[in-house]
């Protein structure tokens, strides 16, 4: 038994135990170079077959409209969130950004425990690390809240008192 074998510049092809001698032309295919670029480079209207037609001012207002669904946030920013789930270690909260952020539970010890539904103060950390997460701190947001506070009362001469 004699394996298939394909050789492109080759004078004679052999097929199956039989030889055929054919006249080859050796013409080399255009190298194809393909450039990587960013989704957001990509041009939707090269191929239209699954795209609706719509014109340039729907196409505004429907990007606005998704534009507008997202909270637009900054690093080191304090907002407050939803307490949408518990883990072993950490608590998912959504504060209205494409995904729920992390804040680890060791932050919540201070409290009498955090349930679903608490509505908590967090400091934006990291909004999208190398993995997508958001990244939540509820301790950051309490220091920074602090830190005003002091400068408030250093402000107005205000008497403090606390435990040491």
């Amino acid at each position: 038994m004699k394996l298939f074998s394909k050789n492109l510049n080759a004078d004679a092809q052999e097929f199956g135990g039989a030889t055929a001698t054919e006249a080859t032309a050796t013409t080399k295919a255009p190298e194809v170079v393909v450039v990587e670029t960013a989704h957001d480079d990509f041009d939707w209207s090269v191929d239209k077959r699954n795209v609706s037609h719509y014109a340039e001012a729907e196409r505004v207002k429907y990007d606005k409209v998704y534009d507008d669904t997202f909270v637009q946030i900054n690093d080191g920013e304090i907002m407050n969130g939803l307490v949408v789930a518990l883990t072993k270690t950490d608590v998912v909260v959504n504060i209205g950004f494409k995904s729920d952020g992390l804040v680890s539970l060791n932050e919540f010890r201070d409290t009498n425990g955090v349930k679903t539904g608490d509505t908590v103060e967090v400091m934006v950390v990291e909004k999208e690390d190398r993995d997508g997460n958001l990244h939540l701190s509820r301790k950051s947001a309490r220091i920074y809240r602090a830190w005003e506070r002091i400068m408030e009362v250093h402000k107005t001469g205000e008497v403090v008192t606390g435990l040491v």
